[in-house]
């Protein structure tokens, strides 16, 4: 798992499957899966597609905190 903040890069190996990953809002996110993996995500609130941002570019100017155009 990669995360990105805006500022920093930072790498999860969650080969335990006992290990979890709280992602808070705002983080930018790679999952990369390899044979046999399951990804499990828990959410609070019902999925809405309007709440994610799926362009990078426009990841980093909502971090930057230039307006988001949708």
């Amino acid at each position: 798992m990669r995360c990105y903040d805006g500022t920093e890069w930072r790498e999860f190996s969650l080969r335990d499957p006992a290990t979890g990953l709280l992602i808070p809002a705002g983080i930018w996110t790679e999952q990369h899966y390899g044979d046999n993996s399951t990804l499990l995500v828990l959410c609070d609130l019902p999925y809405a597609e309007a709440d994610y941002i799926r362009d990078y570019a426009e990841f980093v100017r909502y971090r930057q905190g230039s307006t988001v155009s949708k």
